[in-house]
């Protein structure tokens, strides 16, 4: 990757879950990312971009990251998804918005 600056801050998110609003604010990303570039998070899963919304890549270029939703009872719908360029993409309405970290 190059040497670009990473995002670790969003100001005014709005996470949503099936619909609905379940937090609103500024959202820490550091604790997510850095563990993703150490490698200590493992992949929840491959990323396969159905929703169109990231740039078409071949099958298993990205791969999908949990980012952790205080009081959510599952995985919730934040996520952090990596190309394998490197490029860092978040949703906090699982998959419905991505906003570009890098």
């Amino acid at each position: 990757g190059g040497g670009g600056a990473t995002t670790d801050f969003l100001s005014d998110v709005t996470v949503k879950s099936h619909g609905k609003v379940i937090g609103q604010g500024t959202i820490d990303l550091r604790d997510t990312l850095s563990k993703i570039r150490l490698g200590q998070l493992q992949p929840k899963k491959v990323f396969k971009n159905r929703e169109g919304l990231l740039p078409q890549k071949p099958a298993g270029y990205y791969k999908e990251f949990v980012h952790p939703t205080p009081g959510a009872k599952d995985a919730g719908p934040q996520r952090v998804i990596r190309g394998q360029g490197g490029e860092l993409y978040y949703t906090p309405d699982h998959y419905q918005s991505f906003t570009p970290l890098n």
